[in-house]
């Protein structure tokens, strides 16, 4: 029995562009050396925070988990619940006061 090409086809394009998608929805982290090497820890402190997927920018409410003197990792949930982190600079975050 032969093979249908055309759907063998449409799949692979599904495919490659599932997978750009969820490239897409990788945020943007600074370098290490960007971020510094000196990384400390604490509890978590909630922010607003400027993160950055793409060229695009989006606030989202995160908890930063560690911080350098320039940078902070943030966490926070993103679409789907799934859980997002990245590293970005300190002045792209604001405290919220609980």
């Amino acid at each position: 029995m032969g093979s249908n090409k055309r759907y063998a086809d449409g799949l692979r394009r599904r495919q490659l562009n599932r997978e750009a998608e969820q490239q897409a929805l990788v945020p943007r982290s600074l370098r290490p050396e960007e971020r510094g090497s000196d990384v400390r820890s604490g509890p978590p402190v909630p922010v607003r925070a400027w993160v950055t997927y793409g060229d695009q920018s989006v606030r989202v409410q995160a908890s930063v988990i560690e911080y350098t003197d320039a940078a902070v990792h943030v966490m926070w949930v993103g679409v789907g619940d799934e859980p997002r982190d990245c590293w970005i600079w300190a002045s792209a975050a604001e405290r919220i006061d609980a």
